[in-house]
């Protein structure tokens, strides 16, 4: 079970980045919006005339979401032997992290409702990666 979750991970967040996230509101009520296409946005917005700390928030963010499919590649080509590397504890910290901030903000955003696509299958990915470091210690105590 635990081969098979840590295979899962990478391909769950791979496909979850390009699921869309969230549906546009306002102006923008009906678009939906992806990791992929936070990014582009994020770039497109970057060519406007903002004042620097908008700007640099928006490398920032771009750079994190950029990161994410990374990430997810890396755990799906190092899952299958080479679970000890650096790189893959890099890249699954990083995946639940964002998982759990994604979620966060859609969450705060939305409230308690079933997430979009993507970001259901980020939080899938987070829990394969987290569900073999989660042992129920202390159910069978041993009689001394």
């Amino acid at each position: 079970m635990t081969y098979l979750a840590r295979v899962a991970a990478g391909p769950l967040a791979l496909v979850g980045f390009f699921l869309h996230w969230t549906n546009g509101a306002g102006v923008l009520s009906g678009e939906s919006y992806s990791g992929y296409d936070l990014v582009r946005l994020a770039g497109l917005l970057q060519r406007l005339d903002l004042p620097a700390d908008k700007a640099a928030t928006l490398y920032v963010v771009r750079g994190l979401l950029i990161v994410l499919p990374i990430a997810a590649a890396w755990l799906t080509l190092l899952a299958p032997a080479q679970r000890q590397h650096w790189a893959y504890a890099t890249a699954s910290g990083y995946v639940v992290i964002a998982a759990a901030v994604v979620a966060g903000v859609g969450f705060g955003l939305t409230g308690a409702l079933v997430p979009a696509p993507g970001v259901a299958l980020l939080l899938a990915a987070a829990v394969a990666l987290l569900a073999p470091h989660v042992r129920h210690r202390g159910w069978r105590r041993s009689v001394v």
